[in-house]
């Protein structure tokens, strides 16, 4: 259902696109603004594998055969599900919106009963997005297998201490509930696009910041992924700790900033701290990780992997990775058993005097 650049499309019933042998079917809503009143219900199920649904465009609004909506919203009561039913892995659903994405109702991509892991899920809007409750509304379950992934995708987040009851509000979510959700449905993922692309929309930095004394500290195997497309910064205190096999990684466009007390640990998973190392450089002054009087240790036996870039500004301090309080408050250790790589790139400054690893 494609209702075109300037129509709506509004879905009030049963969309149905399942199958009782094969995989789930294909099922595409789209137009300028999409809307799922409540009760409806948007099934892709197959008996060996869940099948696709596309709301609004497809992962990350980058499916050039796929228009996207401007806004989206999924009332209470509705339900969008690629279930593999026997054995098989679960489906991919994408609910993305250029502008807002008001998501409240459920979704289900869960694994086979008898063999397969959890599917994939992406929530996006890019200016703002709002769910009530991640925990109540997403199921990733495999009942033989791995839990499934969401990807949020807002245009920047920030990371507050405590709990907002698994609700996700505009540019703004709570440590406590990623931590609940990391141990109780699966893996999470949370990009940032640096801009609204539609009309009147607002300009973001791409940015995902954790706020002071914000705590992210979960048990499960799952893992908690954070793409920034410009920034990512831990503030004073703020602490993330996977407990169990999960792994934790930070890409950054830009920079990473650990600030004083700041702590980032692994016990059985990997840690990845990645900054301005994509293809295309970042131009500016700034240091690509920055370590100020903060921890950043695997515990156990995963890797341990630090790379940044500098910037090519002026100012001659332009260093790949600057850990501060070497000597007394800040830590960076490896694993037991795993592999520890620390790969600095000094930026291209006209200014000199930029390291490519620099502890002092």
């Amino acid at each position: 259902v494609d209702a075109g650049a300037e129509g709506s499309t509004e879905i009030g019933g049963v969309v149905e696109a399942g199958s009782d042998s094969g995989e789930g079917g294909e099922i595409i809503l789209l137009g300028n603004s999409v809307e799922l009143f409540e009760g409806s219900l948007i099934l892709a199920d197959g008996e060996s594998g869940g099948g696709t649904i596309r709301v609004g465009g497809g992962p990350g609004g980058k499916d050039p055969d796929l228009a996207n909506a401007e806004t989206v919203t999924v009332e209470r009561g509705s339900l969008l599900r690629a279930d593999a039913l026997g054995t098989g892995e679960g489906g991919s659903v994408v609910v993305f919106a250029e502008g807002s994405l008001a998501f409240h109702g459920a979704l289900s991509v869960r694994g086979g009963a008898h063999g397969g892991n959890g599917g994939f899920a992406e929530l996006s809007g890019r200016r703002e997005l709002f769910v009530d409750s991640l925990v109540g509304q997403v199921d990733l379950s495999a009942a033989s297998g791995r839990a499934g992934t969401l990807l949020l995708d807002p245009i920047d987040i920030e990371i507050l201490a405590g709990s907002g009851n698994g609700e996700v509000d505009g540019t703004m979510m709570y440590a406590n509930d990623i931590a609940a959700f990391l141990d109780a449905i699966g893996s999470l993922e949370i990009t940032t696009s640096p801009t609204g692309q539609g009309t009147g929309q607002q300009t973001g930095n791409g940015d995902i910041t954790m706020a002071s004394g914000a705590v992210i500290l979960w048990t499960s195997d799952n893992d908690l992924t954070l793409l920034a497309d410009r920034d990512f910064v831990m503030r004073e205190g703020a602490t993330i700790e996977a407990e169990g096999n999960g792994a934790f990684s930070a890409t950054a466009a830009r920079s990473i900033a650990l600030q004083t007390g700041a702590s980032i640990r692994t016990t059985g998973g990997d840690l990845l701290l990645s900054a301005n190392w994509q293809e295309t450089v970042t131009s500016g002054d700034f240091i690509g990780v920055s370590i100020d009087g903060a921890t950043v240790a695997v515990d156990g036996v995963g890797s341990l992997t630090i790379r940044g870039r500098g910037g090519d500004g002026s100012s001659g301090s332009q260093h790949g990775i600057w850990i501060e309080g070497w000597e007394n408050s800040a830590l960076v250790q490896g694993g037991a058993v795993g592999t520890t790589v620390l790969d600095g790139i000094a930026g291209a400054s006209a200014g000199g005097g930029g390291f490519g690893f620099l502890a002092e």
